[in-house]
């Protein structure tokens, strides 16, 4: 199962999660100036998806923009 580990969610519960074979994805830091720092470089690219309505996941590597409805 692949699941999406906000940042709420504790290191060790992401740990424990992959350690039972879940594809866990998650920032690499919950850091405000890092979260932030990566919201300003991406939230330009994203804005009119965003408007539309689309579903979008940031990870540290990559954008994922899934435009509604979700199939």
């Amino acid at each position: 199962m692949r699941l999406l580990a906000d940042m709420h969610i504790s290191p060790r519960t992401v740990r424990s999660l992959q350690a039972r074979g879940h594809d866990v994805v998650r920032l690499s830091s919950s850091r405000i100036e890092f979260v932030d720092a990566i919201l300003e470089r991406v939230l330009p690219s994203i804005e009119q998806d965003v408007m539309a309505g689309a579903i979008v996941t940031v990870e540290d590597t990559r954008i994922r923009i899934r435009r509604l409805p979700v199939r």
